[in-house]
């Protein structure tokens, strides 16, 4: 039974980490999570350089990866591993769409 219970709490997180990721930007999902746990000023805006993007990217990973967040609950690992595969995704097409304006030697 306690099994069951978990997998609704696991869908019931999936679900809702996959409506926060579709309501926000990717520079939306970053200051979100890099202001989650330290409380830090949100620094990104639309303007900013792609290196910045990717330092906001390595520092909410090392704040949401799920291996670093096995001291929480359940249901906060599972959200950390939820938001982690959806900004990881978000991240992974920023890359690919940078990658494909700049001009081949």
């Amino acid at each position: 039974i306690e099994c069951t219970a978990r997998e609704k709490a696991r869908d019931q997180i999936k679900k809702e980490v996959e409506h926060w990721a579709r309501s926000k930007s990717f520079i939306s999902m970053l200051n979100e999570a890099n202001a989650w746990q330290a409380g830090e000023p949100r620094f990104l805006t639309r303007s900013c350089s792609a290196s910045a993007i990717a330092k906001a990217y390595k520092l909410a990973m090392l704040k949401i990866h799920p291996d670093k967040n096995l001291d929480k609950d359940y249901s906060a690992q599972i959200r950390c591993t939820e938001m982690f595969k959806e900004i990881t995704s978000r991240y992974n097409s920023f890359r690919a769409s940078t990658t494909a304006t700049q001009p081949q030697p």
